[in-house]
């Protein structure tokens, strides 16, 4: 009798963890290659690792090297790379900086 409920028991601890493991890692909906290129608002100081809304989604991400040191919230930013789950980005130029680099 204590055989078959130890057995029963084992059976749905191994079938909980297998439920558990297997599980899908949450992957966010907006394709990293769509990402490349797009725009968004620093919510974190960049100094020069923080966080961005793009897309309606947090992301972590790195100031490009070479862009300073940081970035305040509220600044826009434009992705420049996409690593994993962590984005590099560049301070977005505004207009007058566009038509005074042309």
């Amino acid at each position: 009798m204590v055989w078959w409920l130890l057995a029963g028991v084992g059976a749905f601890v191994l079938l909980i963890a297998y439920y558990f493991f297997n599980q899908k890692v949450y992957e966010s909906p907006v394709a990293a290659s769509s990402l490349m290129g797009s725009s968004g608002k620093v919510t974190t100081t960049l100094s020069p690792s923080g966080e961005v809304l793009v897309n309606g989604e947090f992301w972590s991400c790195d100031l490009e090297s070479g862009r300073g040191t940081s970035l305040e919230v509220g600044s826009d930013v434009v992705v420049v790379s996409v690593r994993g789950n962590r984005l590099k980005v560049r301070p977005q130029r505004s207009a007058n900086e566009e038509t005074a680099s042309n």
